[in-house]
């Protein structure tokens, strides 16, 4: 019995840093728009979201990261997990873990030959303690070296297994150009640290506008909608639901992910009872400053609400 509720708990812990995953959108990158918005005939329109104009681009275009040698990007990370226990019908909340950290993200080396960029992430800041190897992140003061190519995809980390969750990507982005309305499918697998175990994320990505979000800046408003899953699990003796939805605002000018917000919600049940996981996460960049745009720098979301929520002033 002690040997099945073990089994079940360490299954449990793999989920929730199965699901940290996401918290990997934090990680600022340098996002090539290829936006010329005066020859791609960029209008504006009357329409509003959240306070900012919508732009209609009327060609499609790329989103694709180019790295830009020397930039370095500062952002604070917030997020919160709320894991409760079902037996019957009696729920009861078993733990709340919160960490709040910020992260620098520099580019150290673009080569275009290869189309490889070279970033170095390090962890400036942290107050929780929570493990950030679980968040793919480095701890405290450690310093990560990735390469990417410009569709996001890992080449390599850094003394980090292939076969882990550091290897899979932090962002979906299209190969091809893209126009509002636009989606672009994702699907990856990778094994848990402590037992692995087979874990695959699907994600769908949609993008929705073009917003106005700073003085003279344009931003890509990007919304996700995804699900994990264990392919090799007896689905007779462990069953897993899962829902992933998220919003993210990507800088034309800078290249930077201004904001974004990614929540969580999975419940698996073994032997009869329920682990009921949510997990907010948001991301805000604080350096550099976006003129025009005040973030909402102190926010602390709430993964019982569900809603990946807007915190900005915007310029308009």
């Amino acid at each position: 019995m002690w040997l099945k509720v073990d089994y079940f708990s360490s299954v449990t812990d793999d989920l929730i840093t199965m699901y940290n995953y996401l918290k990997k959108l934090n990680v600022n990158f340098i996002v090539s728009t290829l936006l010329i918005f005066t020859l791609m005939g960029c209008t504006t329109a009357s329409k509003k979201v959240d306070g900012m104009k919508v732009y209609n681009l009327q060609e499609p275009t790329f989103i694709h990261l180019k790295g830009l040698q020397g930039l370095e990007t500062l952002s604070r990370i917030y997020s919160k997990t709320v894991i409760k226990e079902k037996t019957g019908d009696v729920i009861k909340e078993k733990e709340v873990k919160e960490v709040d950290f910020d992260v620098s993200s520099e580019v150290l080396l673009v080569d275009r030959g290869k189309a490889h960029i070279y970033f170095l992430i390090t962890t400036v800041r942290k107050d929780g303690d929570v493990e950030l190897a679980d968040l793919a992140m480095p701890e405290l003061n450690e310093k990560l070296k990735v390469t990417m190519y410009p569709n996001a995809e890992v080449f390599e980390v850094a003394d980090k297994p292939k076969t882990s969750i550091y290897y899979v990507p932090p962002i979906s982005l299209p190969l091809h150009k893209v126009k509002v309305g636009s989606q672009w499918a994702f699907k990856r697998m990778w094994l848990t640290a402590k037992n692995n175990v087979p874990v695959q994320i699907e994600m769908q990505s949609k993008l929705t506008n073009i917003l106005e979000c700073a003085t003279n800046d344009k931003c890509a408003d990007i919304e996700l909608q995804g699900k994990v899953s264990l392919p090799t699990a007896d689905p007779e003796k462990i069953q897993l639901t899962s829902d992933i939805k998220g919003r993210i605002l990507f800088s034309l000018r800078t290249g930077s992910i201004v904001w974004s917000s990614v929540y969580t919600h999975e419940e698996i049940t073994f032997e009869k009872k329920t682990q009921i996981i949510k997990t907010c996460t948001t991301n805000h960049l604080v350096k550099p400053k976006l003129p025009g745009l005040t973030l909402d720098d102190k926010e602390k979301c709430d993964p019982l609400t569900e809603t990946p929520k807007m915190t900005w002033v915007p310029a308009i």
